[in-house]
């Protein structure tokens, strides 16, 4: 036992890299011996600022409180209909978080840019050590189509906060929850936000039933994927690839159907399709199937 090594990492933890300094230089120690002794407290900060990372997010996730999805979407389609989704939005999940990042010397910064028809963003968890992780580039695509009366820097703005969010969630490894303590959309307890709309684009008060024109699937959503190009004119394109639990395949262009089955979690969901030009099962309509029956 006496004879047994130490692990590299306990020894860092026993070096004391300064004091080496300071004995070299008592000794008169030659420059190259200097130079190897910074290098060594150098590596020496970067592991220590490592590992106290490791242990802060460790704890945060250990102790951080639940983050829910407390606010919910109306988004209207060009038919006159609409769907909502619930959410948990960028302020509030930081506002959950913060209180507990801060105390372990954890903070939350992000590298933004803009690039034709997208918006990048990467997020940086910080300890105050020096060490930090990155939830690597997260990219949204800056919607056209659906944002009815969003300006352009507002849609700009909207795609950014998307970004945002989800790299977030990605590198603190903590996933929204529902709120079990929810009313109805738009009800006590809980917020509705929607896009900002001229007058003439808001949507009438819809009908008792929607009429449907395509065929009609309910189920759970499993995964969504995405592909990206750009046209012939060099627009960019978004293809997202919407798998059910139950083997179904649907494909979309739009940025509010592919987040719709994306926050729609565990919750069964109603899907209008129709044949693509090219092959596949194009979404015409995506809504939470359970608000749907309780609405007949």
């Amino acid at each position: 036992m006496g004879n047994q090594k130490a692990a590299p990492t306990d020894l860092v933890r026993r070096l004391d890299p300064q004091a080496l300094i300071q004995q070299a230089i008592s000794s008169n120690a030659g420059i190259e011996t200097l130079e190897r002794l910074f290098a060594l407290a150098k590596d020496v900060r970067a592991e220590q600022a490592r590992e106290a990372w490791n242990v802060a997010i460790s704890e945060f996730q250990r102790t951080c409180p639940k983050i829910i999805k407390d606010e919910s979407a109306k988004i209207a389609t060009k038919s006159g209909g609409g769907y909502t989704y619930n959410y948990a939005a960028l302020d509030g999940i930081m506002n959950v978080i913060l209180p507990k990042m801060g105390p372990l010397g954890l903070s939350v910064s992000w590298r933004n840019r803009i690039e034709a028809g997208k918006v990048i963003a990467n997020c940086r968890v910080s300890h105050d050590l020096g060490h930090f992780e990155e939830s690597g580039e997260v990219a949204m695509p800056v919607d056209e189509a659906s944002s009815f009366g969003a300006s352009p820097p507002q849609r700009v703005g909207i795609a950014m906060t998307y970004a945002k969010r989800y790299s977030l969630l990605s590198i603190i490894g903590l996933a929204p929850e529902d709120d079990p303590d929810a009313q109805a959309t738009g009800g006590e307890g809980g917020k509705t936000v929607s896009m900002p709309q001229r007058r003439s684009q808001q949507a009438p008060t819809p009908e008792p039933e929607r009429q449907h024109g395509g065929n009609l699937w309910t189920g759970q959503v499993l995964t969504v994927g995405q592909r990206v190009g750009k046209k012939a004119d060099g627009t960019p394109w978004t293809l997202y690839t919407v798998k059910t639990k139950d083997g179904q395949e649907f494909i979309t262009f739009s940025d509010s159907h592919a987040d719709f089955a994306r926050e729609a979690g565990s919750s069964s969901v109603l899907i209008e399709w129709e044949p693509g030009q090219k092959g596949g099962q194009k979404i015409l309509h995506i809504e939470a199937h359970e608000e749907r029956e309780s609405g007949e």
